[in-house]
């Protein structure tokens, strides 16, 4: 039998540049992934080209209006909110139908290989070569999910990279909201071993799955909840929307072992203090103490290490 394809609503906004940041939030609050900034731009060189969100372009130095956004919903339950939010701001937007076969040749123009933390991550449908002590992770990018550029997971790459120095022999991994799998693979690229990847996707951990074939690595993915999930771990990666992290605190805490690392992104810039002190009051509680280490900036978002 033929697989049944997924059918989307693709939402393109139009309204002024103004209120750019605003549009992009409600659009993502009802349930794109990312937003398309549609604008006159020449791709950057792939070994700086961030995500496909916002920075994979070179802006112009001065935006016309009105400016268009896009983004891609698997439901229409939530427009006519989104249509009565975004009117707000002075903004109007129009739907239409997408299937997601044709997803992959719509946008592989704006889908580049991304060098970050000495990891590079390419669409398997690209030749960029690696460069001397690099390492590969080749992505089949999947509607709605990430592809590793944006500002989060790169923090996240860094991070990872920076805690692999110092943990012991065949460390364990735990990635929280996992996606499609770039962090689960790069802790194996980095030596990690019983890694864990957690999401609430069923389509999400169907990616990954692929994903950690091609990089013939091996992961185990779970949609179970954290609190049902046994054991704890060398290093815990949660990059997930900050009103998460604060529902799942407890649990997060409780699966970073005595002496292990948290990495936590998905972070705005001003949510940072009050994060960081929410995890580390957590972990007092919970007997396993973690302190902030590092707080590393990226645009408007941060990404936490605690030790």
């Amino acid at each position: 039998m033929a697989q049944k394809v997924k059918e989307w609503i693709e939402v393109r906004a139009t309204g002024p540049v103004g209120e750019a940041e605003e549009a992009t939030a409600l659009i993502v609050e009802a349930g794109s992934q990312g937003v398309i900034e549609e604008l006159p731009f020449e791709p950057l060189a792939f070994d700086v080209v961030g995500p496909v969100v916002e920075d994979m372009t070179r802006r112009p130095e001065t935006l016309t209006e009105p400016l268009t956004l896009i983004g891609y919903i698997a439901t229409g339950d939530s427009l006519l909110s989104l249509s009565a939010e975004l009117e707000r701001f002075g903004w109007s937007f129009t739907t239409s139908l997408f299937k997601d076969q044709a997803w992959t040749e719509k946008w592989k123009r704006f889908l580049r290989p991304v060098r970050v933390g000495g990891f590079l991550v390419r669409p398997v449908w690209s030749k960029a070569a690696l460069k001397k002590g690099e390492y590969l992770i080749e992505i089949e990018p999947a509607m709605a999910f990430g592809t590793g550029g944006h500002e989060t997971t790169r923090l996240c790459l860094r991070g990872i990279k920076a805690v692999a120095k110092d943990m012991p022999p065949a460390a364990t991994m735990l990635d929280i909201g996992t996606g499609s799998g770039v962090l689960a693979i790069a802790g194996a690229r980095l030596g990690f071993k019983g890694i864990v990847g957690t999401d609430i996707d069923e389509v999400a951990l169907k990616n990954a799955r692929k994903n950690l074939r091609i990089n013939k690595t091996k992961a185990r993915l779970t949609c179970k909840p954290l609190s049902e999930l046994s054991g704890s771990f060398d290093l815990a990666v949660a990059n997930i929307r900050t009103i998460v992290l604060y529902n799942l605190t407890g649990d997060i805490v409780a699966k970073v072992k005595k002496g292990g690392a948290l990495i936590l992104s998905g972070i705005l810039v001003e949510e940072a203090t009050d994060v960081a002190t929410r995890f580390e009051a957590a972990s007092l509680r919970a007997s396993t103490p973690l302190n902030t280490v590092k707080i590393t900036k990226s645009k408007e978002w941060v990404a936490i290490t605690l030790r």
